[in-house]
């Protein structure tokens, strides 16, 4: 079951891009630096799977009603390549 609520805030989507994490307090953790490379193979090479996925499970659920989702890759780079995929049943979004 996922269930993915979001009532503001940022949530940033890598993808591919690598991340270096360099950090001495969680605070730093705030506004990581986005480093632009990529990984060579993708993260998963499922066919329709995306960088942010929220199947078609009938438990699944999407609530977004305030804040920012950004996706900023796609997860692979030899199958159908997807940024966002949200086939859950239960959407609601205000």
């Amino acid at each position: 079951m996922i269930s993915f609520v979001q009532n503001g805030g940022n949530l940033n989507v890598r993808g591919r891009f690598n991340n270096t994490i360099n950090y001495t307090v969680p605070a730093d953790l705030a506004n990581p630096v986005m480093n632009t490379s990529r990984v060579t193979d993708g993260i998963d090479p499922a066919v329709g799977i995306g960088a942010f996925s929220v199947n078609s499970n009938v438990s699944n659920a999407f609530t977004m009603s305030g804040g920012n989702l950004s996706v900023y890759d796609v997860c692979n780079n030899t199958a159908t390549p997807l940024a966002i995929l949200i086939n859950s049943p239960y959407q609601i979004s205000t």
